[in-house]
């Protein structure tokens, strides 16, 4: 098989487990709400594909920025280390600047993640978790040796830094909701709730109490 044959079979290699990624992350975001588990292996199956070494997840919580997912040579004691301005740089580089950055160990400064440092990582590529203008978090792959991305490594961080946001988002506003649920459970006031068609959707427990239907 000439160079040429060898170029074209391996991108459809690549494209193919592209996508293959890709369905899982939307089987995952589909049939779980349990977010941590989606990240993880969201995070697995990216760096999995790209040939990184290592890779983070870092969300919003709070105000702060929080590890809650890593992958590859990167140690499992990351996960819930707050990223500060000064400990995360590269990770807040990417936030602040809002857009996809690659750079190289030259431009690597992090006391927290020096550890991931003193293992060799030398590139790192990263976009922010982004929805309707709103950041919720961060994504980064890591490689040991200099690892300029190509446009399709670029397209699937993309892409899965967007589906990554929606996940954060769709759950936070799940765990908004159950929050309130649980509020409603609990008031002393009968709750009620009706469709257009006057059909009883939702009742709360002082609502049977007063009522005496279940």
């Amino acid at each position: 098989m000439e160079n040429s044959e060898l170029d074209i079979w391996s991108r459809y290699e690549r494209l193919k487990r592209s996508f293959n990624v890709l369905t899982q992350i939307t089987a995952n975001m589909v049939s779980t709400l349990e977010l941590d588990e989606l990240l993880q292996t969201l995070l697995d199956r990216l760096t999995e594909v790209t040939n990184a070494d290592a890779g983070i997840i870092a969300v919003f919580e709070n105000g702060e920025l929080v590890i809650k997912s890593v992958a590859g040579i990167f140690p499992k004691d990351f996960v819930n280390i707050e990223l500060t301005f000064e400990e995360g740089s590269f990770s807040w580089r990417v936030i602040n600047e809002g857009n996809l950055i690659y750079q190289e160990s030259a431009h690597l400064h992090s006391k927290i993640l020096d550890t991931a440092y003193k293992l060799g990582i030398s590139a790192s590529l990263g976009v922010p978790l982004k929805r309707f203008n709103k950041t919720v978090g961060v994504i980064s792959i890591h490689w040991v040796k200099p690892h300029p991305p190509d446009d399709e490594e670029v397209r699937l961080l993309e892409i899965t830094a967007e589906r990554a946001a929606m996940a954060i988002i769709n759950a936070n506003l799940f765990k908004q909701v159950k929050i309130q649920a649980e509020l409603i459970e609990l008031s002393p006031d009968a709750v009620i709730v009706r469709d257009l068609n006057d059909v009883i959707k939702f009742w709360n427990k002082s609502a049977e109490e007063i009522y005496g239907w279940k």
